[in-house]
């Protein structure tokens, strides 16, 4: 099931997140498919609209590795407030095939 088929309880838009903010947000990430790829946290606004996150594993949910992006890359993201908000999601979608 793609992300376009299925109700998630919790996406904001970019925009909103301006007066939010993205630090401290758990997050789900798509491809140009509609398929889930990424599960991570958002550590630290690198400034310039780069955030550092941090990844999690779909074998055993447990840290990867952690990479820089830029916001405007983050503009089909999912996020939420909590981990459990996150996996609740998480198995309305289809899993990755790898990561």
């Amino acid at each position: 099931m793609g992300k376009e088929q299925w109700g998630h309880g919790y996406h904001t838009a970019i925009k909103d997140m301006n007066t939010v903010g993205f630090v401290g947000k758990w997050f789900l990430s798509f491809t140009e498919e509609g398929k889930i790829n990424w599960q991570g946290y958002i550590l630290k606004d690198e400034g310039n609209g780069c955030y550092l996150v941090q990844l999690y594993s779909w074998l055993d949910g447990k840290p990867t590795k952690q990479i820089v992006v830029k916001s405007t890359d983050m503009n089909t993201w999912n996020f939420y407030d909590t981990d459990a908000q996150m996996r609740e999601d998480t198995k309305k979608i289809e899993p990755p095939q790898s990561h």
